[in-house]
């Protein structure tokens, strides 16, 4: 027995909760006997969650509940155990996720007011009164990129976006290991074996990140599968009939030192890059033509022409060209120098040197180099991914220095390479409408599973 001595007062729910008790647990227990409340040595009768405590009162939990508890308890987890999703932030596409999440079925919206963070998140799936299911999987949905960062906070008040280095500080703290016990009893399939938890993650492209994904599922408890999205992923609200939908876009990424002249100069270089489709074949050269405007200078909106499954009838989806001007560092850098090296080309080479001296990301024996991080094979490959412009400082005997570039995405709706016809989710959130189910976490076209 573990007994608890309840200091001001509290509800009984609650005060459970932040002892590794999760809501659905607790009338369970409670019929089982398995919790007791005792005050001034009189047992508490008619226990529920929202049982007031008083100062001094005792909490009793059997450390080993009665096998009747159990097999109720894995009766429970067997009829009502969801996905249970986490969408912090309030931009458009985490508040259509959210849309999503509650049509979807057999999942349950996490929604706590003082839970923004995956820390926290993680923190309250062991015990938060917020969760009022057994738990089968766990989704947890964000902006990302394929650079590796996903766009939620790591920890309350944290900058909003968790980076490789995030993750490696909670692989050593473990301030995001998942609770084995917290997923305890495994649901069963109609063939009564146990249902695996998976983590699932919904954000753009960051499947592609393998290393980043690895990382994350290290810090996780290296338990549970991780499995993520490797294009862009699209949510959307649908109104005839209504429901949300959700699908994958292509995201065709060129990066240059400088920009395309002209959008002939732009078709030819993503033709050349032999870009392929989801089943391997390459991409039509005709479809550059359609898919990249005349205007390569600025974002550009497209459209493309498309079967929906929802209706069956023809319909127009977004698709987008993007132009983004980066540069390298925000403030640019320097380097000490005894002397200018006299070409742009030697000052490039000398900052690559001090690059992979001072900092260990930058070296190929880092886990995730920096420039695996910008999608290149080696150092020098991404050095000449950019415009360098170099100032040497003789009084000081520094050289200062900067880049930019210009990377490019096309972005399209994947489709059925045979057929045209949109390869989607749909939940439909009326009477109306069937629930069409096309994007498989288990589909290696789409997911990355680690």
């Amino acid at each position: 027995m573990a007994n608890y001595i309840v200091s001001g007062s509290d509800r009984l729910g609650n005060f459970l909760g932040g002892r590794g008790i999760q809501a659905w647990r607790l009338p369970i227990l409670i019929r089982h006997r398995a919790i007791m409340v005792a005050r001034a040595g009189v047992a508490v009768a008619s226990l529920s969650d929202a049982t007031p405590l008083r100062n001094n009162d005792v909490v009793i939990v059997a450390d080993n509940p009665a096998a009747a508890a159990m097999m109720e308890l894995q009766r429970e987890a067997d009829r009502n155990a969801r996905d249970i999703a986490f969408v912090p932030g309030n931009t458009p596409y985490e508040q259509n996720m959210r849309g999503l999440m509650v049509d979807r079925p057999d999942t349950a919206l996490f929604q706590h007011p003082q839970v923004n963070a995956l820390r926290e998140f993680i923190g309250a799936l062991s015990g938060s009164a917020a969760i009022l299911q057994p738990i089968r999987s766990i989704l947890i949905s964000s902006h990302a990129n394929p650079e590796g960062l996903l766009y939620m906070p790591l920890s309350t008040y944290a900058v909003a976006h968790i980076t490789y280095e995030d993750l490696e500080a909670a692989v050593r703290n473990g301030s995001l290991r998942i609770s084995q016990q917290a997923l305890e009893p495994r649901p069963h399939d109609r063939g009564g074996q146990p249902i695996p938890a998976r983590v699932l993650i919904r954000g753009c492209r960051i499947g592609n990140a393998t290393v980043y994904m690895r990382k994350l599922k290290e810090a996780f408890g290296n338990q549970i599968p991780v499995i993520a999205p490797k294009h862009f992923h699209v949510v959307a609200r649908q109104t005839r009939p209504l429901g949300h939908v959700e699908y994958m876009a292509y995201g065709f990424s060129l990066a240059r030192p400088v920009a395309f002249r002209n959008q002939a100069e732009a078709i030819a270089a993503f033709a050349a890059a032999g870009f392929s489709r989801i089943d391997g074949a390459p991409v039509p050269p005709s479809a550059w033509g359609r898919w990249i405007p005349r205007n390569i200078a600025a974002n550009n909106l497209t459209s493309a022409s498309v079967i929906s499954p929802i209706t069956n009838a023809r319909d127009s989806v977004p698709g987008e060209f993007r132009v983004r001007q980066r540069t390298f560092l925000a403030n640019g850098g320097s380097m000490a120098l005894a002397t200018d090296p006299g070409s742009d080309t030697a000052r490039k080479h000398a900052v690559r040197d001090d690059l992979v001296a001072q900092f260990p990301r930058y070296r190929s024996t880092h886990d995730f180099p920096e420039y695996v991080r910008y999608g290149h094979a080696s150092m020098d490959e991404f050095m000449d991914s950019w415009t360098w412009r170099f100032r040497y400082d003789a009084a000081r005997h520094l050289l200062h220095y900067n880049a930019t570039r210009v990377e490019y995405v096309v972005i399209q709706a994947i489709t059925d390479p045979a057929s045209n016809r949109l390869l989607l989710n749909f939940y439909p959130s009326g009477s109306t409408g069937s629930r069409i189910v096309q994007l498989d976490e288990a589909d290696v076209r789409f997911f990355q599973t680690v």
